[in-house]
């Protein structure tokens, strides 16, 4: 069974309710000419904000759910050494992203997969509590926040990552019958 192309339409990206900046005429004026939009066309637009792109490209409409799973996955990972530099003896956030690849595969079932989710949440709560009490750390967390928000090379390499990915996939209509599916 073909694949369908995952595009949106002006008025698809108008239903979704972008921020107050992105009114309807702003993004008819964006669009120009365009009827529909791929995320690979949101991803190369110029003079959008990366967020905003993301915003828009980071949901089932146009990326597959099995696409936008693994893409977590990958975020995830890449700042993964943060986490383990700082908890060295805490493997739950990197078994909640082999128990997501797991899922993914067909290897373990939505209860198996929440429960590794909300022990990686436990670990990361509990450090934030015991970050609360340390002033030095709550700032090192705000100036990592700001950098990473200014970080255009993070900005760069989100972009690869989805980029690489789509371009992976096979052309419309060419993929199996059930891909993209997930399990519920």
């Amino acid at each position: 069974m073909p694949t369908k192309q995952l595009t949106a339409t002006v008025a698809d990206l108008i239903s979704w309710g972008p921020c107050g900046e992105w009114t309807p005429e702003r993004i008819r004026k964006l669009a120009g000419r365009k009827r529909r939009w791929s995320a690979l066309d949101v991803l190369a637009l110029d003079g959008v904000p990366v967020k905003d792109r993301f915003w828009i490209v980071l949901r089932p409409e146009l990326i597959a759910e099995r696409d936008l799973h693994e893409l977590a996955c990958r975020f995830a990972e890449h700042v993964l050494p943060i986490w383990e530099a700082k908890h060295p003896d805490d493997r739950q956030p990197r078994e909640a992203i082999a128990a997501k690849r797991r899922w993914l595969a067909g290897e373990i079932d939505k209860a198996a997969l929440a429960s590794a989710a909300s022990a990686a949440r436990a670990a990361s709560d509990a450090s934030d509590a015991s970050d609360a009490s340390d002033a030095r750390a709550a700032s090192a967390a705000r100036a990592a926040s700001a950098a990473w928000a200014a970080s255009a090379g993070e900005s760069r390499w989100q972009i690869r990552a989805v980029v690489k990915m789509l371009e992976s996939r096979p052309p419309p209509g060419a993929a199996a019958a059930g891909r993209g599916r997930t399990r519920r």
